[in-house]
């Protein structure tokens, strides 16, 4: 009943229904996690507590690091941090992910490698280097991705941050037919 009421876009009553669950079934380890997870992503539906969602789910993964969603619940940390503004801490978030080996051949890794290359670019001081390495292994990891243009418009920036101006120049005439929109 609690996804379903998230997916109904009521989290303040999933939270209702999920903390009585919690309450109901506290040793249940089968089902105990996906309760906290599903009460977690609950939090993160409501404007006023989506800061609050990203250190737990965070805590979730570590917590949980050989749960289903754990990597998820990372990458959402990651991300989650990003749409906050906190470039330090999504950073944090994108280097546990992608330095765990469990994580190597999830399915988000694209995401997180995006999300990285954005914080490296936004924290103080940017990261270019950086930013352009997670770009480039995006483009080999999903090359087909929605993102591509995003990601080679990034290692633009990337290489005119570093005063690459001709690599630059060169990078956008190379990968201009990947823009679509004028």
């Amino acid at each position: 009943l609690g996804r379903t009421l998230i997916q109904w876009n009521k989290a303040n009553e999933a939270l209702q229904v999920l903390d009585r669950a919690i309450a109901a079934y506290p040793t249940n380890q089968e089902f105990l996690p996906l309760i906290r997870y599903a009460r977690i992503d609950a939090i993160s539906r409501l404007p006023d507590r989506r800061k609050e969602s990203v250190t737990l789910f965070a805590a979730f993964s570590a917590k949980n690091p050989d749960h289903e969603k754990a990597s998820e619940a990372l990458y959402l940390a990651a991300s989650g941090a990003l749409a906050e503004m906190d470039h330090a801490l999504a950073q944090k978030y994108c280097e546990s992910f992608l330095g765990n080996a469990k994580f190597s051949k999830d399915a988000l890794v694209p995401e997180v490698l995006l999300v990285a290359a954005e914080t490296y670019l936004r924290t103080m001081p940017a990261q270019p280097t950086k930013s352009e390495d997670c770009y480039r292994k995006f483009l080999i990891a999903a090359p087909e991705h929605q993102y591509v243009a995003r990601a080679q418009l990034g290692i633009a920036a990337c290489l005119y941050a570093q005063k690459k101006y001709d690599e630059t120049v060169q990078h956008l005439t190379k990968v201009a037919g990947v823009f679509k929109d004028p």
